[in-house]
């Protein structure tokens, strides 16, 4: 079998994966081949130049001698469900990358548009695409905890739904100085447990809102330390209000919410303990990358991100309510050692599951498959 022509196309988060991607297959870079000349004006339709990104590689595919094309996008909206029936139409092998929840996520993301629209934006929004991933030839999903939802929420033959998880460089980890941004935020040298969440999605803010009692119970015990809270989006401020007003007043000063900040790797190098606490999170990169910056993290069971840990090692801490979030941070503030240790390990973790190379054999493996 020859080596497989991949036409990765729509959307910029592939050039994430870009390295991966490179060491598996003959990447054609969108917009870098000739367009078509029957898609430069398209009638009827806007956003022409985002229609000719997708669509005009696709038509290009299939008219080199010799070479297996196949199509990759990851994401599920209108662009994608053009692409799937073009592939459709010229046999040409469509694959899907999932990155994203299956279980009402539009829904959760417009929470804040009134009951009609929210209805009628998720209706239309599953419909597009359930459309799209019934024409995937593959749907690759970033993580177990995913591809069991594409099982339970479509009728789908599972041997075309093959796990391919994000790749993660550890490079830039190290790369990044210590002190950045405890100078950035005023921290000094004081110590703090980091969570990084989303304020688009309320279920993903909201697995910090359930469980500030445990926290407050650590922040209350340990005068010296803070909790520290990135992310933004469209609901940051109903979220910040949220988390603040569950904080007793007495350690609610030592709560600090920054906003969006990057680089990421300079909070998370900074950490002393990551927490990653969600009810809708499938595969977050959040969680590899605190184990890439050697930093202990503890998890809740509301989403796919202990299937991201090495749950083999002592100290792996998942959670399932307030009290062991309480004990398993609490361990991880009193024993310095014992965080140093669990950091070292998830980081050999990172280096052997989630490598380029580890995922360039997994995405071979699932398109060769689909190919022979």
């Amino acid at each position: 079998m020859g080596r497989t022509k991949l036409y990765p196309v729509g959307s910029g988060r592939l050039e994430k994966i870009a390295p991966a991607l490179r060491r598996a297959f003959d990447v054609v870079e969108p917009g870098r081949d000739p367009v078509p000349r029957s898609l430069r004006a398209v009638p009827g339709l806007g956003q022409a130049g985002t229609l000719v990104e997708y669509l005009g590689p696709i038509v290009s595919a299939p008219a080199v001698d010799g070479e297996k094309p196949v199509v990759l996008v990851d994401s599920v909206g209108l662009f994608p469900l053009l692409v799937g029936i073009l592939c459709e139409q010229r046999d040409v092998p469509f694959v899907v990358r999932l990155r994203g929840g299956m279980w009402k996520e539009f829904r959760d993301r417009a929470h804040t548009e009134s009951h009609l629209r929210r209805h009628s934006h998720n209706l239309h929004k599953e419909f597009v695409r359930n459309r799209v991933l019934s024409l995937a030839d593959r749907i690759l999903p970033v993580s177990p905890f995913l591809r069991a939802q594409v099982a339970y929420e479509l009728e789908v033959d599972l041997e075309r739904v093959r796990v391919v998880h994000n790749p993660l460089e550890t490079d830039r980890f190290d790369a990044t100085p210590e002190g950045r941004f405890k100078r950035a935020i005023g921290l000094d040298d004081e110590k703090f447990i980091s969570a990084i969440t989303s304020f688009n999605y309320r279920r993903k803010y909201e697995g910090i809102v359930h469980f500030v009692p445990a926290i407050q119970r650590v922040l209350e015990a340990h005068s010296d330390w803070h909790f520290v809270i990135a992310g933004a989006g469209t609901a940051y401020e109903e979220g910040r209000e949220r988390i603040r007003e569950r904080f007793d007043e007495p350690v609610r000063d030592r709560v600090v919410f920054t906003g969006f900040y990057t680089p990421i790797e300079e909070l998370l190098v900074d950490a002393d303990i990551a927490l990653h606490l969600s009810f809708r999170d499938a595969g977050p990169m959040a969680v590899l990358e605190a184990q890439a910056a050697r930093t202990p993290i503890v998890v809740n069971t509301g989403g796919g991100m202990a299937g991201l840990l090495d749950r083999s090692v002592r100290g792996t801490a998942v959670v399932e309510n307030d009290d062991e979030l309480y004990h398993s941070l609490n361990e991880f503030v009193e024993e310095p050692e014992r965080r140093r240790a669990v950091g070292e390990r998830n980081r050999r973790h990172i280096e052997r599951e989630f490598a380029p190379e580890t995922v360039a054999a997994e995405f071979r493996h699932a398109i060769d498959d689909m190919l022979s």
